[in-house]
């Protein structure tokens, strides 16, 4: 796709125009950097734009309108439907060509779940049980697993399966369960053989990734703060640790309230939305190397005591997962709600019935909605940014599809004063920890090499 727009664009004259219609990622990643972003450095630019919109036929697929031409000055631009002054890669009207660094203050918080790599590791309740009746000695091994679907569905944000793990044990070790390790040994073992690195054939019985970074950050934790890869909402939550915790999550090595709000916050969504790509309509894809690793935190977060921070944190998790239980509904179903702009009352409990639980919902959620303006101003102020006026209200948010793209948030022009200020944020640490010795200097290539400690990646476009 972008070897094509780019060579159209290549053939233009200098009062011709290229109309596009393509699919949404073409503002997102490198497919924006291969594409847009070369287009706007070789002299063009963007006169129209409809960022995100639903495919007119049968087909569920969601694509960008685009017309580009050579710069002018007097030429008129449309984004959305609406006049504005300029159209970035982003297919959004910032004008700021900064790219964002990776932070070394914030390597080293969040990790990936594991990756068992074989369905013979999973066991069900009944089959857990009769393995553990056999031996006892299985309790050692027999974990739950949570998955992203029990974090978004689940009212007690509970795990449904149960998973063999036998960590990073030897044959020789793994081989002390009998049972277990005959049930590996016939599936897992099996499926193995195909697979092209020989650690992944040799040692079957060990998961593909088992995330021994992650479990070395958290082995001191009562509880871990998670969100899954891929959700139409901003969310995240607490959980208990001493379960595994699936390749779907994202894993936080902290139990900080403070953490907590700043993550659950609409500063930070914002930075999700603008820098993060979707997986189809308006699930979006959270990877941590984009979008925590180069996320400004207020200055000195990590050094501090951020203790407004944590006290609304705290109590923002606690209603929020009271309500939850009062209403059985999971995160997903909640938040569909709390972004639901002619609320009067509410379905059925998902998972058991309640009485009266469309009043009490009502309320519910308007409380939640107080409470998350509450948390959003909390950490504005930790920025120092009171005089941003953040007018919680229904919004459409250009970043999501025509068809679903009202949020309770913030005001747009709230959002893109923030993002200005977090992207300058972003160069401040940066340089900073250039200074202090963490990163190697730009060359004149405009590139930053690896930190010193071999931290992954370069600046990300």
């Amino acid at each position: 796709m972008s070897y094509f727009i780019r060579r159209s664009f290549n053939m233009l004259s200098s009062i011709g125009f290229l109309g596009v219609i393509t699919t949404k990622t073409i503002s997102q990643g490198d497919t924006k950097t291969a594409c847009l972003d070369y287009i706007l450095n070789n002299r063009g630019e963007i006169i129209y734009a409809d960022r995100s919109i639903r495919w007119p036929g049968t087909a569920n697929v969601f694509i960008s309108l685009i017309v580009i031409s050579y710069q002018a000055n007097n030429r008129q631009r449309y984004l959305g439907g609406r006049k504005v002054k300029y159209i970035s890669s982003y297919l959004d009207e910032s004008n700021e060509s900064l790219i964002i660094n990776l932070l070394a203050e914030n390597k080293n918080r969040s990790f990936q779940g594991v990756v068992p790599l074989g369905k013979g590791f999973y066991l069900e309740d009944k089959q857990a049980e009769q393995l553990i009746k056999e031996d006892d000695k299985c309790k050692l091994i027999i974990k739950n697993i949570i998955n992203g679907d029990n974090l978004n569905s689940h009212p007690l944000l509970k795990s449904s399966r149960k998973i063999i793990s036998f960590f990073d044990r030897t044959e020789e070790e793994a081989r002390l369960f009998p049972g277990c390790f005959k049930i590996i040994y016939e599936t897992v073992r099996l499926t193995r053989k195909i697979q092209k690195r020989a650690n992944l054939r040799d040692k079957y019985w060990q998961y593909a990734e088992k995330r021994p970074a992650l479990y070395a950050a958290i082995k001191n934790n009562t509880s871990v703060l998670v969100r899954t890869q891929a959700s139409k909402h901003n969310v995240f939550e607490f959980i208990d640790n001493g379960q595994e915790y699936d390749q779907k999550l994202i894993v936080f090595a902290s139990e900080d309230f403070a953490l907590y709000s700043v993550l659950n916050s609409d500063i930070h969504f914002s930075w999700i939305l603008k820098h993060s790509g979707d997986i189809g309509g308006t699930t979006l894809n959270y990877s941590p190397s984009k979008l925590f690793d180069t996320f400004p935190f207020p200055e000195n977060f990590w050094k501090k005591d951020n203790y407004a921070l944590g006290l609304i944190g705290k109590q923002y998790s606690q209603y929020r997962l009271n309500l939850m239980s009062d209403l059985w509904l999971g995160l997903t179903d909640l938040y569909n709600l709390f972004h639901y702009s002619n609320l009067k009352a509410l379905p059925k409990a998902k998972y058991k019935s309640k009485s009266d639980v469309s009043e009490l919902g009502y309320k519910g959620i308007l409380e939640l909605r107080n409470l998350h303006c509450q948390l959003d101003k909390t950490v504005i102020e930790a920025y120092g940014w009171q005089d941003i006026n953040l007018l919680h209200d229904f919004y459409e948010v250009e970043y999501l599809p025509e068809n679903d793209r009202v949020r309770y948030t913030i005001h747009p022009d709230a959002r893109r004063a923030i993002l200005r200020r977090l992207l300058e944020l972003n160069h401040k640490i940066h340089e900073q920890e250039v200074e202090q010795g963490l990163w190697q200097k730009k060359g004149k290539d405009g590139k930053v090499a690896k930190s010193r400690d071999d931290q992954i990646g370069l600046d990300l476009l």
